[in-house]
């Protein structure tokens, strides 16, 4: 009895304590989707092979920051010391992947609790790392979290879809439980974020709002509405979409 027990506890913490999968070598683009907490949904995966069936020149992972480490849905969302180290491992991931990729263009994209680990894992990257764009759909951070990070190494800068429709989770939930960067306060993928002071990085961040048009595109306002293939078709595709011809290094494409 005590050695099925052992053996049912070391498999329990072998299946949460994974480590992340390698980042894959795009071709004129890639484009990382990170999950929210919990870990990968079929809607991530959708949207994954509509940019790369639709998309030109554009391939997409959905990178689960959730397998690095143990995981549990509210430590994903609460643990602040492993979340950063989670987002180390992205940056030394994405350093490693630029310098064999130096010409391939970088887009982030991230849902609820993934806002926060790509707001960390650009705080580790370096000053002169160029991402083209980084896209969050429903944010789990607080408005006034300092995005500076974000759209300093962004060339196209931050796109924030947010619904205030959105109150259980990033309302009432972050109210209760916390942002990923331990703010209790309804959540900018609700709000929206706070226009940042220095203008030049204001002009980077673009935000969309939920509206009633946008039911007709299958998004009612929830949590996972941002992914809805209609929507995402007609709000997220576009942003991927290269320019006709190869830009050179991405390095070389700083505003």
């Amino acid at each position: 009895m005590r050695i099925t027990l052992l053996s049912t506890l070391v498999l329990l913490a072998a299946a949460g304590c994974r480590t992340a999968q390698p980042i894959g070598r795009g071709c004129r683009g890639q484009v990382l989707i990170l999950p929210g907490i919990g870990g990968e949904l079929p809607n991530q995966h959708r949207l994954k092979r509509m940019i790369d069936d639709e998309v030109e020149g554009v391939t997409a992972q959905v990178w689960d920051w959730t397998d690095i480490g143990f995981s549990t849905p509210l430590g994903d969302l609460v643990d602040l010391g492993r979340n950063r180290r989670r987002a180390r491992t992205l940056a030394d991931e994405l350093v490693r992947w630029r310098c064999e990729n130096p010409d391939c263009l970088l887009y982030l994209v991230a849902t609820s609790g993934g806002a926060g680990i790509v707001l960390f894992t650009c705080e580790e990257l370096p000053e002169d790392f160029q991402i083209e764009r980084v896209i969050f759909i429903s944010a789990a951070l607080s408005p006034s979290v300092d995005l500076s990070p974000i759209l300093l190494r962004s060339r196209k800068g931050l796109f924030n879809y947010y619904s205030r429709r959105d109150v259980v989770i990033l309302g009432a939930g972050t109210w209760v439980f916390g942002t990923t960067d331990r703010r209790h306060r309804a959540s900018a993928g609700m709000v929206g974020f706070e226009e940042p002071a220095n203008a030049a990085l204001a002009d980077k961040l673009g935000q969309l709002p939920w509206d009633r048009s946008m039911i007709r595109l299958g998004n009612l306002g929830g949590h996972t509405g941002g992914f809805a293939t209609d929507f995402a078709r007609k709000h997220l595709l576009p942003l991927f979409e290269l320019p006709s011809e190869p830009s050179g290094r991405a390095s070389a494409n700083r505003p």
